[in-house]
């Protein structure tokens, strides 16, 4: 399990003693913490290589953090909850509930994790990350995803559905009331505050079969403006929540290199095709060009975690790719007549998804 190592420096004993009690009581298994009253101590421990994940220190001590470590996540402990930052520097309100500054805590350690983390192993937990996509337009790998949360969500998986294509809806699958919307999750992403734990929480929604999931962006440029750093905070932050056993993303294919370091830190990539002429086409070329760019680069891993699944599949009109450089599922057949939000629940009836 994950411990977090974290070093608070504060002058008011009486209250390091109450934060000590509190962290021991609800997070001792979550949190390895120390606590210092001189800066002075913990800074000489830490260079002598003293690894401290998240520092939290005291904003009245007037301390400069500008020097600390670059992999040690760092904030000022504030009087109040209003201050958002305070010499560049990110803040947490000292006088919160406790699981409310637990999960600033992670806020913060998750902005340095998705730097050079990878989601699962690193976090050393049981959140598997399965990503759908497509060489080629048309052939179903949205509907397929939405498939596959429906069908993880009926075994009773903790499953959420996490769409980042530029042009997406999860709305045309899934139905829930509520007004929370991806836009905020965007903000919060960009504006770099500290409630992104919070926000998360907030602007979820769950469909009746238990998919969670955000509901898309009114104008697709917010979603267009995500960055790579932005995404894997994002997936970073969902993780380290620990509400979900499978985040299933969904994401157009390209191969620039921000979408294959995304790939690459996956653990099961789904490429779907519908067995015609252009998309096996697209989907080898596709699948060549990962083969050389992990021949030109050993730390890109992403074939050896890629499988080929067949949706809307026509014994008349559709055929297997011959030559495939990855594992294959299996396929769907084409359904005639059912609309886009009924059309993931016929699917996941297929038992073939329980092979990813």
């Amino acid at each position: 399990m994950l411990r977090i190592k974290l070093a608070v420096v504060d002058c008011d004993q009486n209250y390091l003693n109450r934060l000590s009690a509190a962290f021991g009581s609800m997070f001792a298994d979550k949190l390895e913490v120390h606590y210092f009253t001189d800066f002075s101590i913990v800074k000489s421990e830490m260079q002598a290589g003293m690894q401290i994940d998240v520092l939290l220190v005291d904003a009245g001590m007037n301390i400069d953090l500008s020097d600390v470590p670059e992999k040690c996540a760092a904030a000022y402990f504030c009087e109040s909850n209003d201050i958002e930052s305070l010499n560049n520097q990110r803040t947490i309100g000292k006088y919160q509930k406790v699981d409310v500054i637990y999960r600033e805590i992670l806020s913060l350690y998750s902005d340095k994790a998705s730097e050079n983390m990878d989601f699962k192993h690193n976090l050393n937990n049981d959140c598997a990350i399965v990503t759908f996509l497509s060489a080629s337009g048309g052939t179903g790998a949205s509907t397929a995803a939405a498939a596959y949360c429906v069908r993880c969500a009926k075994k009773g998986m903790r499953v959420l559905y996490l769409n980042f294509e530029n042009i997406g809806s999860a709305g045309m699958f899934f139905n829930a009331e509520g007004i929370g919307n991806f836009k905020n999750i965007i903000f919060a992403l960009k504006s770099q505050k500290s409630n992104l734990p919070l926000k998360l929480d907030s602007e979820v929604k769950q469909s009746a079969e238990g998919v969670s999931y955000f509901e898309e962006c009114e104008i697709a440029l917010d979603k267009i403006s995500l960055t790579m750093e932005d995404k894997l905070k994002l997936v970073n932050e969902l993780i380290i929540k620990g509400n979900y056993s499978k985040i299933v993303i969904d994401m157009n294919f390209t191969l620039e290199e921000p979408n294959i370091s995304l790939l690459n830190k996956c653990d099961k990539i789904i490429f779907v095709s519908d067995g015609s002429a252009a998309a096996n086409l697209k989907t080898e070329k596709a699948l060549k060009s990962i083969q050389i760019l992990e021949q030109q680069d050993d730390k890109v891993r992403i074939l050896c975690k890629s499988h080929l699944l067949y949706n809307k599949f026509s014994s008349k009109y559709s055929t297997q790719i011959e030559d495939n450089y990855v594992g294959l599922i299996g396929g769907i057949n084409r359904i005639e007549g059912l609309s886009s939000a009924d059309l993931p629940r016929k699917i996941s009836e297929y038992s073939v998804l329980d092979k990813i």
